[in-house]
């Protein structure tokens, strides 16, 4: 049931939020309920550039938000235009431009619009990937991203409820032609209405799950403050004596998360993909592994998770005075007269003999955020800091001790 006082509730700790809006019903809607709220509201809106009108809607949202009186940002996604898991990689781009965007300007909170309708399609897409407690609790009123605290207050609402409203209140909305396209699952899902029950009980027992997995969470938290260990290179360490004699779910939990962390959370990692991997970790075939952007090592007593610096694509121009997110890993601070190009140290670039960090896995400083002038690489930051250039790790695996230099 659509409730402002549920919206106004879920937003009361903060003073400042940022609002993802498409100019879809939905987005629109919550747009309209919280042009009022008494703290500063900015509407951000993402031109993914995957169709001729991407702008021409943009620019409508954005008219659309200072009527209201609220100031909006249109970002905009740098692509090749992709031609495979094309959703995917605009959802990971849109939410990285956001929560980026958060950051820079000290907003704490992105609020979203997913509905109930949203919530009913996460669950049908999950299921059919078999996933487990954690994916089938979908979506949550709270989470984080990017250590940006993601709110969506519209999850007990449905679609429907929100283009009432929006029509009591003569406003429109602008429609995507790809929520009509059966080439994605999830528009598939919609119009086929597949044998679920009701969208409320769907949302109950979601909630239920989430319970449930709330406890596991804790619990894996516990077990990787014994276990593990992690860099501030951007690599971590997992005990194995430990590790070994853990009950699976806690044991695949460990490492996805490290996953996620060491990989900058650049990938989407199936159930089935961490359980192969599992079963890797359980035997003794095979020295390395490589899942989610990561490389994953087995040594006599540890197992080294880090970046897999042949999946790095990025590179960034930072302006004098300037903070940038390099690679959702690293936050760098550019404190020079001159303008800076930050990109992967990459394989062929020696260690200093300075180096402060002598057990560095090799494949860990590949990955390594590095200076580079006319394509040529001129330091390593982390090497050797010079005061300008800051290079900092955006976090730190939750409840995990950071070791800045970790014998491997």
């Amino acid at each position: 049931m659509l409730d402002a006082d549920t919206v106004r509730v879920a937003l009361a700790p903060y003073d400042k939020i940022a609002l993802a809006v498409s100019g879809g019903s939905d987005s629109t809607a919550l747009m309209l309920l919280v042009s009022n709220w008494h703290g500063k509201v900015t509407i951000l809106t993402v031109d993914h550039q995957l169709r001729p009108d991407s702008r021409k809607d943009a620019e409508q949202t954005r008219q659309w938000a200072n009527r209201l009186g609220l100031d909006c940002e249109i970002l905009t996604w740098q692509h090749d235009e992709p031609t495979s898991r094309i959703q995917e990689k605009a959802r990971l781009a849109r939410y990285g431009l956001m929560t980026d965007w958060c950051r820079e300007n000290a907003v704490p909170a992105l609020v979203t619009a997913h509905t109930r309708n949203d919530q009913l399609e996460t669950f049908a897409m999950r299921l059919n990937r078999a996933s487990g407690v954690k994916g089938l609790g979908a979506m949550a009123p709270k989470s984080s991203m990017n250590s940006i605290d993601i709110i969506r207050p519209l999850l007990d609402v449905s679609r429907q409820e929100l283009q009432d409203y929006l029509k009591a209140n003569y406003h429109g909305w602008l429609d995507d032609p790809s929520n009509y396209n059966r080439v994605f699952e999830r528009v598939r899902i919609r119009q086929d209405k597949p044998f679920l029950p009701d969208g409320k009980i769907i949302a109950l027992t979601a909630k239920r799950l989430r319970r449930a997995n709330e406890a596991l969470e804790m619990e894996t938290s516990n077990k990787m403050a014994q276990l593990v260990k992690a860099s501030t290179a951007g690599y971590c360490l997992i005990e194995r004596e430990g590790f070994d004699s853990l009950a699976d779910e806690f044991s695949l939990r460990i490492l996805q998360r490290c996953i996620e962390w060491a990989g900058g959370g650049c990938e989407y990692l199936s159930m089935a993909a961490i359980e192969q991997l599992g079963k890797w970790a359980s035997n003794e075939q095979g020295s390395a592994r490589t899942l989610g952007g990561t490389r994953i090592t087995r040594r006599k007593d540890h197992f080294v998770i880090g970046r897999e610096a042949g999946r790095i694509s990025s590179k960034i121009e930072i302006a004098s005075s300037g903070t940038a997110i390099w690679d959702g890993r690293f936050e760098i601070t550019n404190n020079s007269a001159k303008i800076v190009t930050i990109a992967k140290t990459g394989n062929n670039a020696p260690r200093p003999d300075s180096s402060n960090l002598p057990h560095l896995p090799h494949f860990v400083h590949c990955a390594l955020p590095a200076v580079y002038k006319n394509a040529q690489l001129q330091h390593i930051p982390f090497y050797q800091s010079t005061g300008d250039i800051e290079v900092k790790i955006l976090k730190l695996p939750e409840n995990v001790p950071m070791d800045a230099d970790l014998s491997s």
